[in-house]
């Protein structure tokens, strides 16, 4: 039964836009919409109008967006720095 409903939720619209865009950024050091590319789980909310499903306290997708929105801005340098550093310990062992 978890499996069927596992399943189930994999295949609403907002999931299917995730399987459509999970690779946002070329650096595996910011994989996730929510956390690291905020813009893009807002797109994929307003797109497939998912909404909260928080009955005692709903939430729009800006103001989710918002509380993680600094933390990726925050992120996204060291991210970068860390991931051009695995490029080019990854170049130095092809170079041999």
């Amino acid at each position: 039964m978890i499996v069927v409903i596992f399943l189930q939720t994999l295949k609403q619209p907002l999931f299917m836009e995730y399987k459509e865009r999970i690779l946002f950024y070329d650096n595996h050091f910011l994989p996730c919409p929510m956390l690291e590319n905020p813009k893009y789980i807002e797109e994929m909310a307003k797109r497939t109008e998912v909404k909260s499903t928080d009955l005692q306290s709903p939430e729009d997708v800006e103001d989710l967006v918002a509380k993680t929105k600094l933390c990726a801005e925050q992120w996204k340098d060291k991210a970068d720095e860390l991931w051009q550093e695995v490029l080019e310990e990854k170049e130095e062992i092809v170079k041999g």
